[in-house]
């Protein structure tokens, strides 16, 4: 089973083994080099590269993930030791065609990279994953988000790890987290 935790925190600044970021993993071609593996990073992943240098998270990237990533997929990658987080999973949620950034559609491929990173997690046998409220760069409501990665948590089978979902700077959708985090349940 997964523990949830809501936290007001940045994702990058949490405790965890398993860290989530989103990329636009669907617009990199197969053969594609650090530039545009750079490139398809989301404004997270970028920070996250910034601030662990020591993660060579691009050149883990490009060595160990094949693209394109489709949107609503997400892949593994295994970050050197020693590091703040052992794997980054890359959930492929952002996406710039106009006939893929509607609201259903950017909600979809969220719900479905998020259940892949969550069932991967427990592949992996980790005990503890962070997350940021995906929310497909800003294009779709925090509060949809939320209640969809809450929906996915209690439905996901297997694995047994905490799941921190960290929220920056919104304390109303970190309320409204939190409520419907213990109305689905979770402690």
């Amino acid at each position: 089973m997964i523990t949830l935790r809501v936290l007001d925190l940045d994702v990058l600044d949490c405790a965890a083994e398993v860290i989530f970021l989103p990329i636009d993993g669907g617009t990199v071609p197969a053969a594609a080099g650090a530039a545009l593996i750079d490139r398809s990073l989301g404004r997270i992943a970028r920070a996250f590269a910034r601030r662990y240098p020591d993660a060579e998270l691009v050149e883990e990237i490009e060595a160990q993930v094949t693209f394109p990533l489709p949107l609503g997929r997400a892949a593994a990658v295994e970050l050197p030791a020693g590091g703040r987080f052992r794997t980054a999973l890359l959930l492929s949620t952002l996406a710039h065609q106009p006939e893929r950034t509607g609201e259903q559609a950017l909600l979809a491929a969220m719900s479905g990279a998020f259940g892949e990173a969550l069932h991967i997690c427990a592949s992996l046998a980790a005990t503890s994953a962070a997350t940021p409220v995906l929310t497909g760069g800003w294009r779709l409501p925090a509060a949809t988000v939320i209640t969809a990665m809450l929906q996915a948590v209690a439905a996901a089978r297997g694995g047994a790890f905490t799941l921190s979902i960290c929220v920056l700077d919104d304390p109303a959708a970190s309320a409204q987290a939190r409520d419907l985090a213990r109305s689905l349940g979770f402690g």
